[in-house]
């Protein structure tokens, strides 16, 4: 907060990224990411809604995203937990729930069992997992054939065979610290909230796989490399810094990693433009904060 501009407490305030005068409910800078927004003033903040959205650095409006009872949130990246805000902020959300992180042999098997004794269960769970995972789950369909079978018997038979055969689903991957697997809800979504939120994360290059409803999947499945960072030079850095935080109306080729500009813009300009402006915007915040690594 910084009172020596008028005299008055609590008129004016500085984050990383957007000086904001509260009288106004505008900030008197620039915002660094406008391109990713051009429906948006370069001056507004919380993405026009300060009800819902939160912007602690001054990059954009944040929706909030929750974690499921049981649910670890620890074990997801830094990288991953902004990949998914992005998503959502980009479908308009300004709330998701997050159903599963990592989750133990024990678990896996009890969210398989949970989705095999559903209405066409068995069908839709052989079209999300591979030959192995087929076998776990004819496991389950002669462990629950056998005379006396109970839920622990058959959950047994589908733990031992699931070790017999090398079963791991990507939310039980042992290397999950550089592959996050996530589900988010889509419950209490309405159709057209869901099919924006995958679309968002479909146009994502940081996710490398969705899966939803259409694929027979109880929740938003994604999947998101979490990327290795390189040794940069110190100096390097700090004049990359430097440059990205004094950004307003434009900004170096050598801080942003390059983009190729739409080819077609003559025959769809405002989409063409529109997607290359939204893609530079993308680039350029994801590498402000995992190479600046920006608290989150």
């Amino acid at each position: 907060m910084d009172n020596e501009i008028t005299g008055i407490s609590g008129t004016h305030y500085t984050a990383e990224y957007w000086m904001y005068d509260s009288r106004l409910a505008r900030r008197w800078n620039i915002d660094p990411m406008t391109g990713r927004y051009p429906h948006q003033s370069g001056y507004s903040v919380f993405n026009n809604n300060p009800i819902f959205f939160k912007d602690p650095t001054g990059l954009q409006g944040e929706p909030t995203v929750k974690y499921a009872s049981g649910v670890d949130d620890e074990v997801v990246s830094d990288h991953s937990k902004e990949v998914i805000k992005d998503i959502a902020s980009t479908a308009g959300l300004t709330e998701i729930t997050v159903t599963s992180t990592y989750r133990s042999s024990e678990r896996q098997i009890n969210a398989m069992y949970t989705n095999l004794i559903k209405k066409d269960g068995v069908k839709t769970q052989k079209a999300l997992y591979g030959s192995k995972g087929d076998q776990v789950i004819d496991a389950y369909l002669e462990a629950s054939g056998q005379k006396g079978a109970t839920v622990e018997s058959i959950k047994a038979a589908m733990l031992t065979k699931a070790s017999e055969v090398g079963f791991v689903s990507n939310h039980s991957n042992s290397d999950y610290s550089v592959y996050n697997t996530i589900d988010i809800s889509y419950k209490n979504l309405t159709e057209s909230q869901y099919k924006k939120l995958k679309q968002a994360a479909l146009d994502d290059p940081r996710v490398q796989v969705v899966l939803g409803k259409e694929e027979g999947d109880k929740a938003l499945h994604l999947e998101i490399p979490v990327p290795v960072l390189k040794n940069s030079n110190a100096a390097e850095v700090a004049e990359k810094s430097t440059t990205l935080q004094q950004a307003q109306t434009s900004t170096s080729a050598q801080t942003v990693p390059k983009t190729d500009a739409p080819t077609n813009v003559g025959s769809s300009p405002n989409s063409s433009w529109n997607s290359f402006w939204d893609q530079m915007g993308r680039e350029m915040e994801s590498w402000i904060k995992s190479q600046l690594q920006i608290p989150h």
